[in-house]
């Protein structure tokens, strides 16, 4: 898996669009890092969690274009290029991102101690909300409106809190506070849980063509 990632992380060099990526990822990161640290409850896993989100799916749109190519489409790294690759960067940066909102929450925690209470919440609704991310990473670039159009009411219910306040207050916890620790540890359960269920998408629509609608204009021609 190491080596999988290296190679597609080297290979990323060569993707469309990488100096947009770039400043794509700048800014998500800035306003990710302003409203988890300034903002309210909820703003750690709603709107401060959907920028540094949408960081992690970047490296696997850059891995995806590389695909369009016609000389890639017939050499023998195609399969991992669509399989091994994706999942192995998007699992990498999910893990990244979670791990800097432990940093983000610890430092939150040090400032307002008593935010402890929903924040073992906040961090397992994210993992959630990461894990559908995968789910639809691992189906876009072959079916892009039918997975598009699984992901929207997920992403509306989540941003409006639904997912915080009901599934894990209510139903897995009965409302109780979780301890960040062991919220933790359960997030990183979900994401594992979750790169696995991706990597079984990638293999299942593996045959199926690259969606047009999943790459950007200039490279709809090449499909």
């Amino acid at each position: 898996m190491m080596n999988d990632l290296k190679t597609g992380l080297k290979l990323m060099r060569y993707a469309y669009g990488i100096k947009t990526n770039c400043i794509q990822a700048a800014v998500f990161l800035l306003a990710g890092l302003v409203l988890i640290l300034s903002g309210g409850e909820g703003n750690l896993v709603v709107w401060g969690g959907f920028f540094w989100i949408s960081i992690s799916m970047l490296p696997t749109q850059l891995i995806y274009t590389l695909g369009v190519s016609k000389l890639v489409q017939a050499s023998p790294m195609r399969k991992k290029l669509q399989t091994v690759f994706p999942v192995a960067a998007n699992f990498a940066c999910v893990t990244a991102v979670y791990l800097a909102e432990l940093v983000m929450c610890g430092i939150r925690l040090g400032v307002r101690p008593d935010e402890a209470g929903w924040m073992g919440r906040s961090l397992i609704a994210l993992a959630v909300m990461m894990a559908f991310m995968m789910l639809y990473l691992g189906a876009c670039y072959k079916y892009f409106v039918a997975a598009t159009l699984f992901l929207v009411p997920v992403m509306v219910f989540w941003l409006r809190g639904g997912i915080e306040n009901w599934v894990y207050a209510q139903f897995l916890f009965g409302g109780r506070d979780v301890p960040l620790g062991q919220a933790a540890a359960i997030g990183f359960g979900i994401l594992i849980l979750g790169a696995l269920a991706e990597y079984l998408l990638v293999l299942l629509f593996y045959r199926a063509p690259l969606s047009k609608m999943a790459q950007a204009v200039p490279l709809r021609k090449e499909l």
